[in-house]
């Protein structure tokens, strides 16, 4: 099945996306059924669009997660890494977080559902990849510092690095690559569409309009290019500098990612949506001359 809004550009409250048929049974008819994204609530209803509710504007009702029939494809394809190696006893920013939201996923029924779906993943980004965004003194310098370490240590007033932190940190960032990969970018990129990265502890990437956007278990790959991707990935990189670690974060894996859809996947326009409470110093550095690449 696919899922395609009846508007294009961003969700907004109301913005119905229809299930149609790909060859994998969706429970019922394709137009018993239809999506809703609910802006207030910031999720995904899933509801009956033969009710008579349905059909009156604003009084639709939604059933429960559990009921969700299973799709085919996935309306968000999902990557995971809670990189273990790197944390630190007391520290807020640990591997914990990654568990919390997917045993969130897990509650909500999305993965039973097959709303959303699990990507196994162990690419390991190349150091020409890696060198886009960092030099490569950078690199090993963590990597000298991260062999060394016997216990998790301060390397700023909020940055801990621990022993084997960088080989996690770059699992992560390969679940990022590894899903940008999975999103069709060529036949939007060729028509004038744009590529919209976000970034928030996790990077995220949308299909809408002729758009994508990119925002860190059982595992699944979707027949053909899911609606958004998510990597569930730690720690979040956007205040990182090419040659400075810092809040947090080792390595700026949006600012990464960005660079690998335009050098390998020839995307033009970047839009770099940042969800974050802080701003992402570090990204918007980055790409301070790049004309092609929008930070907000």
């Amino acid at each position: 099945h696919s899922h395609t809004s009846r508007r294009n550009g961003a969700r907004k409250a109301g913005d119905t996306l229809h299930c149609t048929p790909g060859g994998t049974a969706c429970g019922g008819p394709a137009s018993a059924h239809v999506l809703v994204w609910d802006r207030r609530k910031a999720m995904l209803l899933h509801r009956h669009a033969t009710s008579k509710a349905c059909r009156q504007k604003g009084t639709s009702r939604a059933l429960r997660a559990a009921a969700l029939p299973s799709c085919g494809t996935p309306y968000v394809l999902v990557a995971a890494e809670p990189s273990r190696a790197h944390d630190k006893a007391g520290h807020p920013e640990c591997a914990a977080r990654i568990d919390a939201v997917l045993e969130a996923l897990q509650a909500s029924g999305l993965l039973a559902s097959g709303v959303v779906q699990l990507l196994g993943s162990s690419r390991t980004p190349t150091p020409g990849e890696l060198a886009e965004v960092h030099p490569k003194k950078y690199i090993e310098r963590l990597a000298e510092i991260s062999s060394t370490l016997e216990q998790p240590t301060m390397v700023d007033e909020s940055t801990y690095m621990a022993p084997g932190s960088l080989d996690a940190v770059l699992a992560g960032l390969g679940c990022a690559l590894d899903l940008a990969d999975h999103l069709d970018v060529g036949s939007r990129c060729s028509s004038g569409g744009g590529v919209s990265a976000s970034s928030g502890g996790g990077t995220s990437a949308r299909s809408a309009g002729g758009a994508h956007s990119v925002s860190g278990a059982s595992s699944a790959t979707a027949p053909v290019a899911p609606a958004a991707v998510f990597a569930l990935i730690r720690p979040p990189g956007h205040h990182v500098l090419p040659n400075r670690p810092m809040g947090f974060g080792l390595i700026n894996s949006v600012s990464v990612v960005t660079r690998y859809l335009q050098r390998t996947h020839g995307v033009g326009r970047i839009l770099v949506f940042d969800f974050d409470v802080h701003h992402g110093n570090g990204t918007m550095e980055i790409f301070d001359n790049d004309p092609e690449v929008l930070y907000i």
